[in-house]
């Protein structure tokens, strides 16, 4: 009971996480990249890096918000029977989508601005910026 009770507990920090603050951070970055291009591209520059830029986020987006449905899937399916069951179901389900989710909010922590990233780096965290 206290393992399903603890990832449950991180399982739902994890998705409120990714849903409120990572996402965002994230779409609110897209929207710059997809600025610049519509801008290099209205003054007839070459946009290829940033449109590659943007490609690439896109689809990390597009991947992580995936994983947000999985794991909030998995969170809300909760098993039949006694606890040694809904451990197997958290440890089958549960934290393989919170690794999958944490797989790509890894990957957008690399593409992101700095400032809009909302919460400390590795980078950070390491050298204590």
């Amino acid at each position: 009971e206290a393992y399903v009770k603890t990832i449950q507990i991180e399982g739902k920090t994890a998705l409120g996480m990714a849903k409120t603050m990572i996402l965002p951070s994230a779409l609110a970055y897209q929207t710059q990249i997809a600025g610049t291009v519509c801008a290099v591209k209205a003054a007839e520059g070459d946009a290829s890096v940033a449109a590659k830029t943007l490609k690439t986020l896109s689809a990390e987006i597009a991947a992580f918000n995936k994983g947000i449905d999985a794991l909030d899937k998995a969170l809300n399916h909760h098993a039949e029977g006694d606890a040694y069951d809904h451990a197997k179901q958290c440890r089958d389900e549960v934290v393989p989508a919170m690794a999958e989710l944490r797989k790509h909010a890894d990957a957008l922590e690399t593409m992101v601005s700095d400032d809009l990233w909302p919460i400390p780096t590795y980078r950070e965290m390491l050298f204590m910026k």
